[in-house]
């Protein structure tokens, strides 16, 4: 961030480092600048490759795991009632429900989110897109931060970057019940999915 208010032409000033304008204090806080430029990528290595070994043993690494599953030791583990939760929405998704139809169904039965929040049309399609609840153990998918800290969820990584680790935690959702509605997704997203919907 220092850097990119430096090209700004906003100065910067610090209580702990006392640089002055002089060519040897400009110096001395490139110096300063470049060294912690260099502690911050190393520290960064580090902890990716720490992050990158206990995701290839299939530990979860971090956040708030998916609806379904709970953690424990580090693990990806089944939590039978939101499990039944995710299986009735890839149910009511697969029988031609809209988004606010599952929500309302949802909501109705007093089901709440993984942070214990009403269901909305927004709920769903990080849900049906989740593909740990077929099985596969999956990280460093996602776009790293930008600098103002925000993070496109849709933007993901090239498959080399990723790990993907099939057959490595408990299945909520059939391979096959998954794949169906992937294709379902993608139909309706170029207009050719059928709207009828079945009752359920």
């Amino acid at each position: 961030y220092e850097c990119l208010l430096f090209e700004l032409g906003i100065d910067v000033y610090s209580i702990t480092e006392q640089f002055d304008n002089s060519s040897e204090g400009m110096l001395m806080r490139d110096i300063k600048k470049a060294f912690n430029a260099f502690t911050s990528r190393n520290i960064g290595k580090f902890s990716h490759a720490g992050m990158l070994n206990s995701a290839n043993k299939g530990n979860h690494c971090g956040g708030t795991p998916p609806l379904g599953y709970d953690i424990v030791d580090k693990k990806l583990v089944i939590n039978e009632y939101e499990a039944g939760i995710v299986q009735r929405i890839f149910e009511m998704y697969e029988n031609n429900f809209s988004y606010n139809q599952i929500a309302e169904d949802l909501n109705n039965k007093g089901y709440r989110t993984k942070e214990g929040r009403l269901f909305t049309t927004n709920s769903f399609s990080s849900i049906l897109n989740q593909i740990k609840y077929t099985g596969t153990y999956i990280w460093n998918k996602t776009k790293e931060k930008n600098l103002s800290g925000s993070r496109n969820s849709h933007k993901q990584k090239t498959e080399d970057l990723q790990v993907k680790k099939p057959n490595t935690i408990p299945v909520i959702i059939p391979k096959e019940q998954y794949d169906r509605v992937q294709q379902m997704i993608s139909d309706r997203k170029n207009g050719t999915a059928s709207s009828k919907s079945r009752r359920f």
